[in-house]
């Protein structure tokens, strides 16, 4: 089952997928934020911006090809974590929304 799993992301990998377009639309906002002079705003965002940029230089890889390791994808604890970031991301891009929607 692990083997699958990390078979999936072997074609095109999930850092080019996924990760890269994410980290680069945040990215845009934040410079968009700056040209704006939005400095609340963009000072809300560099914490995540910084975190995003620690993450993608220490991602969970092998090798420089970013192939994941079976044994590591199915670990309880690497799961429970990236669950926790997923959920903390998500609160932070839901109360971003509003607070752009309404300031």
């Amino acid at each position: 089952m692990e083997q699958d799993c990390c078979q999936k992301f072997y074609p095109v990998p999930l850092q080019l997928k996924l990760v890269l377009p994410e980290y680069s639309i945040h990215v845009l906002f934040c410079i968009m934020f700056l040209c704006a002079q939005e400095w609340l705003t963009v000072g809300l965002n560099i914490p995540l911006l910084f975190y995003n940029t620690w993450r993608y230089f220490h991602s969970p890889t092998d090798t420089k090809e970013l192939l994941y390791d079976p044994a590591s994808v199915m670990n309880g604890d690497t799961l429970k974590f990236c669950q926790k970031e997923a959920w903390c991301k998500m609160s932070f891009f839901v109360l971003s929304f509003f607070y752009y929607l309404y300031w």
